[in-house]
């Protein structure tokens, strides 16, 4: 689910401007056009200036919500955006969330098939090596699971 609202409600629905609001807030530094990671917490992501609740896959031209998914349900189905892509990707970051999680093994799968693997690490680590390998304008991508 997307939403243009910088500042997501908390767990609770609230919207206190006083209420501490993401984990991480990152300051955007890439060119125009590119998207970035610019926040997370609260259990999901900032990008651009679109925040999606849950999981997504980010490319260095676009987002994809992946919603309340599971790790294991990140099949090839899921990952299609990264080689449909006019560029598509040829780094895959994998974050697992608030912890290092192994790569779910119908993801591993999926890319192998094409050749790729991916980089595990928190969540956290995967947006902040994402928005650096996209400012070098490298072919990467990244599966984010909520903090």
């Amino acid at each position: 689910m997307a939403s243009d609202d910088p500042h997501p409600p908390g767990p609770q629905g609230d919207n206190d401007p006083a209420a501490p609001r993401l984990a991480m807030e990152m300051k955007e530094q890439a060119r125009p056009g590119l998207v970035t990671v610019a926040g997370y917490g609260r259990g999901g992501f900032r990008v651009g200036q679109t925040w999606y609740a849950g999981a997504v896959l980010v490319l260095p031209g676009r987002c994809v919500a992946l919603g309340a998914v599971a790790p294991a349900e990140i099949d090839a189905a899921r990952l299609a955006p990264l080689w449909d892509a006019s560029d598509p990707a040829d780094i895959v970051l994998f974050g697992g969330g608030a912890s290092l999680l192994p790569v779910p093994a119908a993801m591993r799968a999926a890319l192998a098939a094409r050749g790729l693997s991916a980089d595990p690490m928190d969540s956290g680590a995967a947006a902040r090596t994402f928005n650096v390998l996209v400012a070098e304008d490298r072919r990467v991508g990244a599966v984010l699971l909520p903090l």
